[in-house]
């Protein structure tokens, strides 16, 4: 269902500068589709005008077979996201889906680690500001108080 809206929004859509590119890249998705995959006859249907795709095989190993070297850092993040369970364990060559959704994971991680430390920050300057309204502290007289000793050193001079 919402694959049939969204293709009919596409047809109606405007051409507007900054839908542009998801126009392209549903065109470059088809256009891909189609290279990997060529339609063939079935036997099974009755129907002559029937086909069913059929992936070609060079091409669907070229595509599988994207192997790159692993860099350290990606050992780190392999390891840290549990792919492996030591960085020894990690081959030389790992395949790029792999390293990427491991980046994702391992970025997600951080997000996450990023925002319980910043909470964790907000609350304890939150109760410090707390304490100090209690000793009567402010920000409005703390600079009061900088500029005054800031003008009698400066008249000294």
């Amino acid at each position: 269902m919402i694959h049939f809206i969204t293709k009919a929004a596409m047809v109606r859509m405007p051409t507007h500068s900054s839908l542009k590119n998801v126009r392209f890249l549903t065109e470059t998705s088809k256009t891909f589709g189609k290279v990997l995959a060529t339609p063939t006859p079935t036997t099974q249907s009755s129907s002559a005008s029937a086909t069913q795709p059929q992936t070609n095989p060079d091409l669907q190993k070229a595509w599988e077979s994207h192997d790159i070297t692993v860099s350290n850092w990606d050992k780190r993040v392999l390891v840290s996201v549990g792919k492996y369970k030591r960085i020894a364990d990690v081959p030389k060559k790992v395949s790029y889906e792999t390293i990427e959704h491991s980046r994702d994971r391992f970025r997600i991680k951080m997000v996450i680690y990023m925002m319980v430390v910043s909470a964790i920050i907000s609350y304890v300057q939150i109760v410090r500001g707390k304490n100090a309204h209690k000793r009567g502290e402010s920000v409005v007289n703390n600079n009061m108080e900088w500029h005054r000793k800031y003008n009698e050193e400066a008249a000294k001079k």
